[in-house]
């Protein structure tokens, strides 16, 4: 009888010292994995379909990417609705840096301001760092006699200057509506559902000019079927007040681990400074664009999304 409640009173305390200990073997395990972040794969979601800027901005990085972190990327193309459809699953996704986004000006800083989200990105999004830029330019039908901006802005006194985008609420057409205030000429903004058809119309000469992406009109440019008169940077042109460089940043969701997020912004900036990566990029007009901490990369966005919001305040344009 007396072992038998010797053995009861020794497995009552020895109980509680072995839920101590597996909490402590548990907490030690789960430390260690933070550590070593990262141990799986991780995904990057694309909200845009294969072949266009944010997808050839991810697929190029991620292979090098992943020599940096020691694990595997794999891109996912979730496309729709500007953006918005790829960035609300990686708002709804685990916070723990196994899901992040790429994305670029439009869905990251001029939605936010034209659209309807189903969330914020500043509140349900934690910015990593940008990782790239391509210039943005206005261009024209080489048979319109002009050469320059200021030519531009001239005739646009005399008569109305058609200029094509890829779509109402997009970086470019928030662009022609600043110019617009700021030089009282007779803009008249164009837009079309992608580039495409928007390009066929600058140069049949159905549409004066067209503001776009150098890589998606570069072609046409060398070709001489378009002739670009402002925004590409390091050229005479230089960058305006009304057309802002393309970017592309990383995002993850906002819960995500401080030491997570120093981790990949540690990765992403390693990536963009291999000499390789540079000059893939370059060879398609992208160039490396980062910044000093995922903080700095925080304020560039909410500065980005001011700028594009005072845009709409100003004109008092409206979108459905």
């Amino acid at each position: 009888m007396l072992g038998n409640i010797f053995n009861t009173k020794f497995n009552f305390i020895l109980f509680p010292g072995i839920l101590v200990l597996i909490s402590c073997i548990f907490n030690q395990s789960l430390a260690i994995a933070q550590e070593k972040f990262p141990i799986q794969n991780i995904t990057i979601i694309v909200g845009f379909p294969p072949g266009g800027s944010n997808d050839i901005v991810t697929r190029m990085i991620a292979p090098k990417l992943g020599e940096v972190l020691g694990v595997s990327i794999i891109v996912e193309n979730k496309p729709g609705a500007n953006g918005t459809i790829g960035t609300d699953l990686t708002v709804k996704s685990t916070p723990n840096g196994y899901t992040l986004t790429l994305g670029s000006s439009n869905p990251m800083a001029v939605n936010p301001n034209t659209m309807k989200l189903p969330y914020n990105i500043l509140r349900d999004l934690r910015p990593i760092t940008t990782v790239a830029f391509t210039p943005t330019v206005l261009a024209i039908n080489p048979n319109i006699p002009i050469n320059n901006l200021s030519e531009l802005l001239s005739i646009s006194k005399t008569r109305p200057i058609s200029i094509a985008t890829s779509g109402n609420g997009s970086s470019a057409h928030l662009g022609i509506e600043k110019l617009k205030l700021e030089t009282l000429g007779n803009f008249i903004h164009v837009p079309y559902k992608g580039a495409a058809p928007a390009m066929n119309d600058v140069t049949g000469g159905h549409v004066d000019a067209i503001i776009m992406d150098y890589p998606a009109i570069v072609s046409l440019v060398k070709d001489g079927r378009l002739k670009i008169i402002a925004g590409l940077k390091g050229q005479d042109q230089g960058e305006t007040t009304f057309i802002k460089n393309n970017w592309f940043a990383v995002m993850a969701p906002a819960k995500t681990p401080d030491k997570v997020i120093q981790i990949l912004f540690d990765g992403f900036v390693k990536t963009m400074n291999e000499p390789d990566v540079k000059a893939q990029l370059s060879k398609i007009d992208f160039y490396p664009f980062l910044q000093d901490s995922p903080a700095a990369t925080l304020n560039f966005l909410k500065n980005e999304t001011i700028f594009y919001g005072n845009i709409v305040k100003k004109t008092g344009l409206k979108f459905e």
